[in-house]
């Protein structure tokens, strides 16, 4: 489709040579357009919209582009959308060509926001115009002109009426003088998808999409810390609602986020989220203990951590977003009063919140991430752990007066858990945080507090999300129900009785990671290629104002550059992107790697059971985490045994699985010095199936269920025998192989293939 214009102007299109930049997306896709040499423009044009912007008219027509390409709510449904400046574009793949990709009605969207009436104001066209009867409007000189030759190519002969349409729309209103965005007082028309200018150099197309987006945008507060406002939240003076996410580094998650530090990675994503999420909060989560290495588990401050905290929270302050810092992560010791391991917990809090208790850029303290999870409390200890964070409440009080305090709970009636004296988690709290993953519950969280506290305090629900994989986990972890409980975290009810939302978490972490193993790796908002997934589409639907701070620091942003993990623990990467790691990765190499096993056909995660497995071709592996059983340790001579190996990671019983139905009669013992016998399965091996199974021996084939005997495989005659997890081949005289059972069973696993 091409924008047939009178005259495009050899200057711009010279100029657009010059800003533009060509960058390849990668395999299977054309190509980013970027602007490099123009600062203010961050975003590259996306390969769905590339092609369709440059047929179109490009720079001249659309403007820059002012987001990436995201999922959007729309009036059709959720869509994939990049804004530009005077565009919207949504892409619609179920629609014939050539309308896969559509423009949105930003004029009708900012009219409505102005609260402009689209009335008829003529029930018939003045000389020289034409009058259009869906909205009964007329189009007069010199817009007329312009209107007939601006449109997309639908196919037709010069500039049809249906083009025009395609590209400006239907006229809202008559020509009239009116005062644009610049304060330029020009005659001005409004069109469903456009807003044309008559200017002394001609007409234009005001920023009119980009006037829509920011007219979403709340304006922000005076620059200050966050205050208790009743049930609400304010800054300076005025209401706000937090909309934020729990945030790790995409690519060192957890605790790795302070070992392996990289502000200059922490300061794009944050960047990123700012940007394509429009959050105004972050919650990080501040460990104790020496192994994460925040202390000397004797409440001595890492100060290197301490300085990463600052640079986190400057990062955070930059992009105009408050800090929720959440104190002793992974703090399983909930210390009596009096006793020296209070000393340590109360040294460790004080060194933190005296670091930052004039820093407006944190928006309240944490003071345990969800202690009514940790051992202690189902042993029967809640109040002592509430009198220990009402203890922990006071030590920060008698620092630091002005940042709120509070505590997120797993369990919303954790929060009426009382300590002796009867002080409870809600008293203690002056922002309510709850943590919930069950999209049903949202509301009635809400409602049941409000019941409880009536307007007294701010309600945050601090943690929720849901994770759209690993794959095979159950039938509701994908994407779709992760899009589902999200539109139910923002629908209306539960936007009003929320003081704001937080969500875990940003992106999934990479599949080398072992977080990326189970449900944990799989609740980002992104996947772990960057890309977003649907469930962006209604966190960025809930528009919220930037929350700027007063202070300002200019600490050098610095990079940890982590030690090389030694070569048994670094995880065996494969040209399609697949992984092995840990376990897996120790028993596959022991036992012959890829010649034994083949390749792997999945990466590892756990299944509707709970259970860790991974495909290959000629296996399944599954891990056997039993505490009283010996994890492999290639560092450990006494335990490199096929015994240790075979107990720690189970052969899924593929070969039993493919006899289904079959039956195989017992044989009687040949008695033979070249044919071996096994009385526990009535079969017998020889010959070349024989002199395979002696690699490893009956510990790791086991004994036969089957004699040999000939199937088609692969339109062959093949000789097979079946074991409980094999099943042997041999084509003619060619060497015995495994069959591909791994292959076969992954084709009737009830979920999508990788």
């Amino acid at each position: 489709m091409l924008v047939r214009l009178l005259v495009l102007g050899s200057l711009l299109s010279t100029l657009l040579a010059h800003l533009v930049q060509v960058e390849a997306p990668g395999p299977g896709s054309s190509q980013h357009l970027c602007f490099p040499t123009v600062p203010a423009i961050q975003d590259c044009i996306d390969v769905a919209f590339s092609s369709y912007w440059e047929r179109n008219g490009g720079l001249a027509v659309f403007g820059f582009p002012t987001s990436p390409a995201l999922p959007e709510e729309t009036e059709s449904g959720l869509r994939t959308v990049q804004h530009f400046e005077r565009y919207r574009l949504e892409l619609h793949p179920d629609a014939p060509p050539p309308y896969t990709i559509q423009l949105g009605r930003s004029g009708a969207d900012r009219l409505a926001q102005l609260g402009r009436s689209t009335n008829a104001e003529a029930q018939a066209a003045p000389p020289g115009c034409i009058w259009l009867a869906t909205t009964q409007h007329s189009i007069c000189e010199p817009f007329l002109t312009y209107w007939r030759t601006h449109g997309l190519d639908l196919g037709d002969p010069g500039i049809s009426e249906r083009e025009s349409l395609a590209l400006l729309g239907l006229p809202l209103t008559e020509a009239r003088p009116e005062t644009n965005s610049s304060g330029d007082h020009v005659p001005t028309q409004w069109f469903e998808r456009a807003r044309l200018e008559q200017h002394a150099s001609g007409l234009l197309q005001g920023r009119l999409n980009s006037e829509v987006e920011a007219a979403h945008v709340p304006a922000a507060p005076a620059a200050g810390f966050v205050e208790i406002a009743g049930d609400r939240l304010a800054q300076g003076g005025q209401k706000i609602t937090l909309k934020g996410i729990n945030y790790y580094p995409s690519q060192q998650p957890w605790s790795l986020m302070w070992t392996h530090w990289d502000g200059s990675a922490v300061e794009r994503e944050l960047g990123k989220a700012r940007h394509e999420l429009g959050i105004n909060t972050i919650r990080v989560l501040v460990p104790y203990r020496a192994v994460e290495g925040w202390t000397d588990d004797r409440g001595n401050v890492n100060p290197a951590m301490l300085l990463r905290l600052r640079e986190f929270v400057q990062i955070a302050g930059r992009q105009q977003l408050k800090v929720i810092v959440t104190l002793f992560d992974w703090q399983f010791d909930f210390a009596p009063a009096g006793s020296q391991e209070e000393g340590y917990d109360l040294l460790y809090l004080r060194t933190i919140v005296d670091a930052f208790k004039d820093d407006d850029r944190v928006l309240a303290w944490d003071l345990h991430n969800e202690p009514d999870h940790y051992p202690a409390w189902g042993e029967g200890n809640q109040a002592a752990i509430v009198d220990w964070l009402a203890r922990m409440k006071a030590a920060t009080r008698a620092i630091d007066q002005r940042h709120p305090v509070t505590v997120g709970v797993g369990k919303v009636a954790s929060l009426w858990q009382a300590a002796p004296n009867g002080t409870t988690i809600a008293d203690l709290s002056d922002i309510i945080s709850v943590h919930s993953y069950d999209a049903s519950t949202y509301v009635t969280i809400a409602g049941e507090v409000r019941s409880r506290l009536g307007t007294a305090k701010p309600v945050v629900l601090e943690e929720f999300g849901w994770a759209s994989g690993p794959e095979c986990r159950g039938p509701y972890f994908d994407e779709t129900s992760q899009l589902y409980l999200y539109r139910k975290a923002f629908e209306p009810a539960a936007r009003q009785e929320l003081a704001g939302m937080v969500g875990w978490w940003f992106q999934d972490p990479p599949a080398t990671q072992s977080y990326s193993l189970d449900e944990n790796g799989h609740f980002g908002l992104y996947r772990r290629d960057g890309t977003p997934k649907p469930a962006v589409a209604p966190f960025r639907a809930l528009r919220v104002a930037t929350l700027p701070s007063a202070t300002i620091s200019t600490l050098p942003l610095t990079v940890v550059t982590p030690p090389p993990l030694p070569k048994h623990e670094r995880p065996l990467v494969f040209d399609d992107g697949l992984v092995l790691r840990e376990q897996f990765k120790h028993f596959w190499h022991f036992f012959g790697g890829e010649a034994t096993f083949g390749r792997p056909l999945t990466l590892a995660y756990r299944d509707v059971n709970g259970t860790m497995v991974q495909y290959f071709e000629w296996a399944r592996f599954e891990l056997n985490e039993s505490e009283h059983v010996q994890p492999i340790d290639p560092g450990w001579p006494e335990g490199q045994t096929p015994e240790v190996y075979l107990d720690r990671v189970h052969l899924s019983p593929l070969g039993e699985q493919a006899l289904v139905g079959r039956t195989f009669h017992r044989v009687a013992d040949p008695r033979q010095a070249e044919v071996r016998f096994f009385s526990q399965t009535g079969h017998t091996l020889r010959g070349d199936f024989l002199a395979f199974w002696e690699r490893e021996g009956e510990i790791f084939f086991g004994a036969p269920l089957s004699e040999p005997f000939d199937e088609f495989i692969d339109g062959r005659q093949t000789r097979v025998q079946y074991f409980a997890h094999w099943r042997f081949e041999q084509v003619g005289g060619e060497p015995v192989r495994l069959g591909k059972l791994g292959v076969a069973a992954l084709k009737t696993r009830a979920c999508p293939q990788p």
